[in-house]
């Protein structure tokens, strides 16, 4: 009679990845594309049919704006005149910034001449007391 050792099996539990052999860039895609399904199906159970509210992220003011102007010549112009408020707020902020900055740095500047005016101030005056000490 001819005697087998039973097979061995590895038992160690591995990660789905791993498994799979899927990189965590394609996992995380998978996972996005079935919220996008799931939010297809229930999406619409989300809306209130007792108070009239669909809750839904609304359009930022921009695409109101837009949505309500009937040529793409003036969505185009609105759209424009939407871009540059919007740099020339930057612009501002970073204009204060700046300001703010060069403030700081007028204020650092006289803090550090204070500064040594005192520590000249003192040096004389240790020096004083020293002749004087030195004298008695």
């Amino acid at each position: 009679m001819i005697q087998t050792t039973p097979p061995v099996y590895n038992l160690q539990i591995q990660p789905l990845a791993t498994i799979t052999h899927i990189s965590t860039a394609t996992w995380f895609q998978f996972m996005g594309a079935l919220g996008g399904i799931a939010a297809a199906f229930f999406g619409p159970l989300l809306d209130c049919p007792d108070c009239n509210i669909t809750h839904q992220v609304q359009a930022s003011q921009k695409d109101r704006i837009l949505d309500n102007l009937p040529s793409e010549y003036e969505k185009l112009l609105a759209s424009k005149v939407a871009m540059f408020t919007d740099n020339e707020a930057l612009c501002d902020k970073n204009n204060r910034l700046l300001e703010a900055i060069a403030r700081l740095r007028t204020n650092t500047s006289l803090l550090r001449s204070q500064r040594k005016r005192w520590e000249h101030r003192w040096a004389d005056e240790a020096r004083q007391s020293d002749s004087t000490t030195a004298i008695l």
